[in-house]
């Protein structure tokens, strides 16, 4: 597919610009996730990023397969 890791979870060149969070519990949880010390703070954030790769590259490959039959 010719597509790098870094395209398909990147938010562009620069990175979203501003977040809005209607789900004040993820807004509490992200609090406390800064709290964390850094060893466990880069565990975590390497787990959310992992799921988060695995659902964009699901959602990309079912986009591809939608339009490779079209």
């Amino acid at each position: 597919l010719e597509v790098s890791v870094d395209y398909l979870v990147s938010q562009g060149e620069d990175g979203p610009t501003e977040v809005h969070v209607a789900d004040k519990g993820l807004v509490e949880r992200v609090r406390l996730i800064e709290q964390l010390e850094p060893a466990d703070k880069d565990a975590l954030l390497r787990v959310i990023d992992s799921m988060l790769s695995k659902e964009k590259m699901k959602r990309f490959l079912e986009a591809e397969l939608v339009g490779s039959r079209g």
